[in-house]
């Protein structure tokens, strides 16, 4: 296919790599795995209170859920999410939209909070009687297969609603519309729970922008960091005998809202600035092992792996 682009670093890694699958299906449940943290299947993962440690560097107490702003699409089969990625929000209006909706809460004995604009919570004092989907499971998709699930789909469904007719009356929305902006339609709850307990320290940094993983790391006692504009930082830093967990989320929003022009640029700057440097570091010696994990599979390799010359590079459409 011509808008597959040649990525010879990335390809010869993936070739040459040791390859099994993942037992974690997903980027939420793969970091706890990688935290030693353990995650029932089924149930919801604490997403919620790690970022609200992140959001306020306080450590949360008690049960927390993520109320997350999005925009429902109507199509042919059902309503669309689109998810936050995709649209601006400020502090000012999220402020102003919520409003309404304090009351609604309030009445179920829950604290709602907004410390950032585009991550809303509700403390309550009772886990929730319901399993919810990860938003980014969502993302782009009909909400009809990931409605909350369990005992009281039914109360959360009615809640759903009701923040929906208020949220559509809102003047933010109107304002946000003459704009061209996507109107905040309605609400996604997910990721409640309690702030999990991590066994020990799994890694000697964390570089990611992305506050779950960061959070992880609180919690542990691991130091991070944001993600470096390439691998060189990390390479030419003093690191050795380092174990360094490197979280890079900038390809997801292409899998969720396919963009392939975009997609192209992303993954050929990535090419550039993380693995063609990895490669070198390998055969270099600097790097003594390198482990990629996506799309549920985990390749692994080391510097003796680059001598298996019969092991020829393959597109990246062979891994799908």
């Amino acid at each position: 296919m011509d808008n597959v682009p040649q990525l010879p670093a990335l390809e010869l890694l993936l070739a040459r790599a040791t390859r099994k699958r993942q037992i974690a299906a997903g980027l939420y449940p793969l970091l706890f795995d990688l935290f030693a943290v353990g995650g029932k299947a089924g149930q919801n993962l604490p997403i919620a209170a790690l970022t609200r440690l992140i959001d306020d560097d306080v450590r949360p107490e008690g049960i927390w859920m993520r109320a997350d702003p999005v925009h429902l699409s109507p199509g042919r089969d059902g309503l669309f999410l689109m998810d936050s990625s995709v649209f601006s929000l400020t502090q000012r209006e999220s402020i102003i939209l919520t409003a309404p909706l304090q009351q609604i809460f309030a009445e179920q004995g829950w604290q709602f909070e907004i410390p950032i604009a585009k991550r809303w919570y509700l403390k309550m004092q009772d886990y929730p009687d319901v399993v919810m989907s990860d938003i980014g499971e969502v993302a782009a998709r009909n909400i009809q297969p990931f409605m909350p699930r369990g005992e009281g789909s039914s109360r959360w469904e009615k809640l759903m609603n009701d923040v929906q007719m208020l949220l559509h009356d809102s003047e933010v929305n109107h304002e946000r519309q003459e704009q061209g902006e996507l109107p905040i339609n309605s609400l996604w709850f997910w990721g409640a729970g309690q702030l999990p307990e991590i066994p020990a320290r799994q890694w000697s940094a964390l570089f990611s922008d992305e506050a779950v993983s960061q959070g992880l790391a609180m919690l542990s006692g691991t130091p991070f960091t944001r993600l470096p504009e390439t691998a060189d930082t990390i390479i030419n830093a003093d690191n050795s005998d380092s174990d360094i967990l490197v979280l890079m989320t900038g390809m997801l929003a292409y899998s969720r809202y396919p963009d392939i022009s975009a997609w192209r640029r992303a993954v050929e700057k990535t090419e550039q600035d993380w693995f063609e440097p990895l490669l070198k570091a390998l055969r270099d010696g600097m790097v003594g092992q390198l482990t990629i994990f996506a799309d549920n599979e985990q390749f692994t390799i080391k510097k003796t792996a680059l001598l298996k010359l019969w092991k020829t590079s393959k597109s990246l459409l062979a891994y799908t």
